[in-house]
Formats: structure tokens, C-alpha cells, sequence
């Protein structure tokens, strides 16, 4: 991609979103910051800068592709300023805010995310941390998993859904 500088390394982590009906690829640029891509057809284009995000220097978010929103949603961890979620709509190229300091401070910087068509919903969270959004905007708190997503020494599993039940998997 454009901004890959040679002998760094980008946490990839859960930074991408892929529109099954375009095939558009979409990739946050580098582990921090509101700048983000779109691939398609080989081409690298930037999107519009994510103009009602905060904390820029927050790392680790999920992102997923809500065909019902007609965009990707990018949740962002708690590490500052609380935890936020955002919806791109690439039709319009408007960013939203539809949620705001829902995991106040939680300490740590994994975010993943994973939307499941069948059930209608994006799963996001760390550890002790756990929400969906629905198909209205709206997030809930859920319970904790029965295992810890990440444990902070850079080996994380992979979190996503059978797209036949809507059920999340995790491995």
C-alpha cells in the first residue's frame, strides 16, 4: 500500500473491511489515526479523513464491513478517551459517530471487530469489554467472553461468523 515504509511494520490486526458486493477493500493506514484507504481494481485511493474522530493516537481498532448501514463500522479502543465507534459510508463519503465513551480507560489497545450477516449485528471489544451494534445504531453491552481475546504478547486469535447460523467464531 502507499504508505508501507520499508523495515516498519503495520499492526494489521483487525484495521480492514471488505464489501462482498463491490469487492472494495477498505484499510486503515498504519495502526493509528483517522486516515483511511479504499482498494479497487488494483488502485489505492484515499478516503475522505475521518473529520468527527478523536484520540488519532489511539492504536488497535475492528472494523467490518454493515451491509445495512451501507458502509464499514470502525470501533476504537478504550485506551483513550473511552472507546468510540464510527460508521463510513462510501456512497455519501461521510463519517458518523454512533457511539462515544463506551469503554471508559479499559488500559489496553486490542480492539477486534467481526459483522455477521445472518444475525445482523457487528461484535466488537477487548477482553473484559464486550458490545454489538444492531442494525439501528444502537450498542449494547454484552457479556464477557469465556476466554481472553488477546493477552497483550502480540498472538491474538481470529474472531468471525458462520455465515449460515450468524454464530461468532474464535480461534
Amino acid at each position: 500500500p502507499p504508505w508501507s515504509i520499508t523495515g516498519v511494520t503495520d499492526h494489521g490486526y483487525y484495521h480492514h473491511a471488505v464489501n462482498p458486493a463491490t469487492g472494495a477493500l477498505y484499510r486503515r493506514r498504519m495502526k493509528e489515526g483517522f486516515v483511511w484507504y479504499q482498494y479497487l481494481s488494483g488502485t489505492w485511493a484515499q478516503l475522505p479523513t475521518n473529520n468527527v474522530g478523536e484520540y488519532d493516537g489511539a492504536c488497535c481498532g475492528g472494523a467490518g464491513w454493515f451491509q445495512e448501514l451501507n458502509g464499514f463500522v470502525y470501533a476504537q479502543g478504550g485506551e483513550f478517551g473511552g472507546g468510540s465507534v464510527y460508521l463510513f459510508v462510501p456512497s455519501t463519503g461521510a463519517w458518523t459517530k454512533l457511539a462515544d465513551n463506551i469503554a471508559p480507560l479499559t488500559g489496553g489497545t486490542f480492539t477486534l471487530g467481526s459483522q455477521s450477516a445472518a444475525a445482523g449485528v457487528f461484535v466488537f471489544g477487548q477482553n473484559g469489554n464486550f458490545y454489538k451494534l444492531n442494525q439501528i445504531r444502537v450498542v449494547t453491552r454484552l457479556s464477557n467472553p469465556p476466554v481472553p481475546l488477546y493477552d497483550g504478547t502480540g498472538y491474538m486469535g481470529v474472531m468471525t461468523a458462520d455465515p449460515v447460523t450468524g454464530q461468532f467464531l474464535f480461534l
